[in-house]
């Protein structure tokens, strides 16, 4: 259940989800942003783990969130409440789960997110080093039984080789000779491999690799190298893209608009028959206007069965965790004919109707044009059947903030 994260938009999730975890385990995962001078957004999904012995402590069954740079963001979380998403202030984050042996409970589902770090941050140390060994350029896997691998040659003096099988069919295995040579003169080398070019359906990505002089790390012709070269170009697979009109009718899914073209309508139709619906926005990035307006592209919600009018958004900051108060919600996508952008995608979830609920409203204008300045926002409680405000104690916390910093880059 250990696994290493080095891409963004990635889903992770407790053993076994959506259905129960299991008893005395422990699950370390490592992510990394391979820009080291950018950060890790968590956006929690879904949370159901045991509750700890009293409350604010989780000393049963426990989901720890480290930035190995940053000991104060360290948060431990259990129960069944939604965490708010947790932001890095380095590129090298830790999730622990562990578990007792005694209750299990559905878990987490997690999207990982890789953006650029926040401006301001609770430091506690200095930034630690990262080492970074080894040669990626000359990791390989290979499978299958009808194809046999080219001699591979080191470019150091220590190979490792990892083998798994999973549940399902075995085979006869592998056999290697091994045999020790002189290190070669020179070598290839491969940087990470980029995002995927698309966010669902099929693209592309890519990697720089060049030839080095070993003694002195030096890139030289790749007349240099010996052999073939590492590839530089792959396909890369996401989850598969909803055409421009669509309808659910099942939760636990991402949907959305990627990469659009001018002068786009599109339409998605979300229905639960049972209950209300909950929208947590994963990316956003369309052509900016005026908050609310969005006279330029713009994505619409219409909860159908809400007395409020259609909310608008545009931009491309993140905004809040939407809840519906009906099983019938409308998703509209317009785009004019001047610029375009990547598009927004949101995570749907069925979810009981609330009596009570956050009315957040848009961002006002920033009180100040640099040298930083301060941005509010209106948010109130209020009876999702009648739409009347109420006293915040109805509404479950964290509530949403009412201010914020802005326009903080230094007068010219």
């Amino acid at each position: 259940c250990s696994d290493n994260i080095v891409e963004s938009k990635q889903y992770i999730s407790s053993p076994n989800y959506p259905e129960a975890y299991n008893n005395k385990d422990q699950c370390i995962i490592n992510i990394v942003n391979p820009d080291q001078d950018a950060c890790v957004r968590l956006i929690f999904l879904a949370f159901d783990v045991q509750d700890g012995s009293t409350f604010g402590v989780c000393d049963r069954d426990s989901l720890m969130i480290e930035d190995s740079g940053n000991s104060a963001l360290s948060s431990e979380f259990c129960g069944n409440r939604l965490p708010p998403p947790w932001v890095s202030s380095t590129a090298n984050v830790v999730v622990t789960f562990s578990t007792d042996p005694e209750v299990t409970r559905t878990g987490y589902e997690i999207y990982v997110r890789f953006e650029d770090c926040p401006q301001f941050i609770w430091q506690s140390s200095e930034w630690s080093d990262v080492a970074v060994t080894g040669n990626p350029a000359l990791t390989r896997r290979y499978c299958g039984d009808g194809f046999l691998p080219p001699t591979l040659i080191s470019t150091g003096p220590t190979i490792t080789l990892r083998f798994h099988s999973d549940e399902d069919s075995v085979h006869k295995g592998f056999s290697i000779y091994e045999l020790f040579v002189q290190c070669p003169l020179y070598a290839y080398f491969a940087t990470d491999w980029n995002e995927c070019s698309v966010s669902c359906g099929d693209g592309e990505r890519n990697r720089i690799v060049t030839c080095h002089r070993l003694s002195d790390s030096q890139v030289v012709n790749d007349l240099f190298c010996a052999g073939t070269k590492p590839s530089q170009l792959e396909t890369c697979t996401r989850p598969s893209c909803l055409g421009c009109d669509s309808s659910v009718t099942s939760p636990y899914q991402s949907i959305g608009i990627s990469n659009y073209d001018n002068n786009q309508d599109c339409e998605i139709t979300i229905t639960n028959v049972d209950g209300c619906i909950a929208l947590i926005f994963l990316s956003m990035s369309i052509e900016a206007g005026t908050p609310n307006v969005c006279e330029n592209d713009y994505l619409e919600i219409d909860d159908l069965g809400a007395t409020l009018p259609p909310r608008k958004f545009c931009g491309n900051e993140l905004p809040h965790e939407w809840f519906s108060v009906s099983g019938n919600v409308v998703l509209r996508f317009h785009s004019n004919d001047a610029i375009t952008d990547e598009g927004f995608s949101v995570f749907v979830q069925f979810v009981d109707c609330p009596t009570y609920v956050w009315d957040v409203a848009d961002w006002s204008a920033c009180d100040a044009d640099c040298g930083g300045g301060t941005r509010s926002r209106t948010v109130t409680c209020q009876n999702s059947q009648t739409q009347y405000n109420v006293s915040d104690t109805e509404c479950p916390l964290p509530k949403p903030s009412e201010l914020e910093e802005c326009n903080t880059d230094p007068c010219p």
